[in-house]
Formats: structure tokens, C-alpha cells, sequence
């Protein structure tokens, strides 16, 4: 993991195992404000490439691609070969980051949690990021503690929180809404647009079947409202 670069060097015990998660919350953080940077090209580069390297192995497993006939078929060996290339060319891009481990005592778990930072780069894109939860609260006896966090993520921060994420096999989840583009970690695998509703609710709006539930509902509003037209005309006259 990623260390915090911050003057607190006591880990409390609850946000230890915070920390360990937060990955999914970082990377996206990180690549919408790293827009159109060099380090946000070089970080999604790397990205495409580790996802395009799991997509091509699955279906290399499927299709039995490592299964040794008498010959492979041409287009077998250059898609196999596509896949070496792809793996040295992560190991490349990888090897321009260096990264020193971290260790640091956590508050009342009477343990130690291991992490890893990477010094900062002259050209590379940072981002501070600010999280407080006056909510989150964590309890030991009589102690309550609220949970307040900056950190300033890099380049080289952010790339170790990919590689987490791969080895985990959640990276495939760190997608682009389909209809504003911003990075999001998608809870459901079949996610396609960023939490909060708003575009996949616009984009639904767009659609052939939600302009025919449209024109139905307007159709049936039109015919009730014409129904009640003669109740509402005898009332008058009954006046």
C-alpha cells in the first residue's frame, strides 16, 4: 500500500484497515483531477495496458490457445506474441518509478502496518486530497476519535494503487461514465455510469424505450383527463 505523506505518523487502530481499502476511492480521485496532464497519459496508458493483458489471457484460456497442437494457427501465435509484448512493456513503463517501504505502529491493535511511498518526481501531476467524515467514529474505552485525512497523492502513489488493484483483479471495475467521462469505481460489474444517478438517468432518457413509456404515459394522462372532463362539467352545472 501507499503510504500518506503527512506529519502523523500514528496509525489509529479502525483506519489502518481503512487505509487498506481505499484504493478503489483513490485511483478514481486521482485520474479526474489529473486530466490532461503527462502523468494522467502515462497512468491510463498503464491501465489499458494490464486490463488489455487480462482480457487477452481470459480468451487465450478459453479458446485454448496454451494447449500445444502440432502447429498453432498464425493468428494464434501473433495474439499470444501481443501478450508478450504487452507484459514487457508494463515491466517498462513500471521500471521508472521507484518506491521505499514504510512501516508505522498502530494505536491500540498493538501491531505494525507495512506500506510503501514514492518520492515525488519534478514533472509529475499531484493531488491533494482531502477526506473528513465527522461520522466515522472509532471507540477504545472512553476514547472517540473522528477521522480527518490529507494526503498529497503523485505519479508514483497513484501507479502502486493500480498495481493493488490488479493484483486484487478489481482494476477492471475503475471505468469512465459512459455519458460525462469521469472515473468512478463501479460497485456492480455491469456499472456504466458514475454513483449518484443523474447521468444514467439522462442517458435513459435518451433512449427508444424511454421515449415510448413516455409517449404511452403521455396517451393514458390524455385519455383519463378527457374522462374526467364530464364529471367535472356536471359538478358545475349541478351548482
Amino acid at each position: 500500500m501507499v503510504t500518506k505523506r503527512r506529519q502523523d505518523l500514528h496509525i489509529i487502530a479502525g483506519l489502518a484497515e481503512w487505509e487498506r481499502q481505499k484504493d478503489s476511492a483513490v485511483v478514481p480521485d486521482w485520474l479526474n483531477a489529473a486530466r490532461g496532464t503527462d502523468s494522467y497519459a502515462q497512468v491510463t496508458k498503464l491501465i489499458d495496458e494490464i486490463l488489455q493483458v487480462e482480457s487477452g489471457m481470459d480468451r487465450a484460456l478459453r479458446e485454448n490457445w496454451y494447449v500445444s497442437p502440432p502447429s498453432k494457427p498464425k493468428a494464434v501465435i501473433q495474439q499470444l506474441s501481443e501478450l508478450n509484448r504487452r507484459h514487457t512493456a508494463i515491466s517498462e513503463m513500471l521500471s521508472r518509478y521507484s518506491f521505499t517501504p514504510v512501516i508505522q505502529r498502530v494505536l491500540f491493535e498493538k501491531s505494525w502496518m507495512l506500506s510503501m511511498t514514492s518520492a515525488f518526481a519534478p514533472d509529475e501531476f499531484a493531488h491533494l486530497r482531502v477526506v473528513h467524515e465527522g461520522n466515522r467514529r472509532i471507540s477504545k474505552g472512553q476514547t472517540q476519535l473522528y477521522f480527518h485525512d490529507e494526503s498529497t497523492i503523485g505519479e508514483g502513489d497513484v501507479v502502486l494503487r493500480v498495481l493493488n488493484l490488479a493484483a486484487a483483479s478489481e482494476l477492471v471495475r475503475v471505468k469512465q461514465c459512459d455519458r460525462c467521462s469521469k472515473w468512478f469505481y463501479a460497485e456492480r460489474s455491469h456499472q456504466r455510469f458514475c454513483p449518484g444517478g443523474e447521468c444514467r438517468l439522462a442517458e435513459y432518457a435518451k433512449s427508444p424505450k424511454y421515449k415510448n413509456y413516455r409517449k404511452l404515459y403521455m396517451r393514458r394522462r390524455r385519455d383519463l383527463e378527457a374522462a374526467e372532463q364530464p364529471a367535472k362539467q356536471s359538478k358545475k352545472k349541478g351548482k
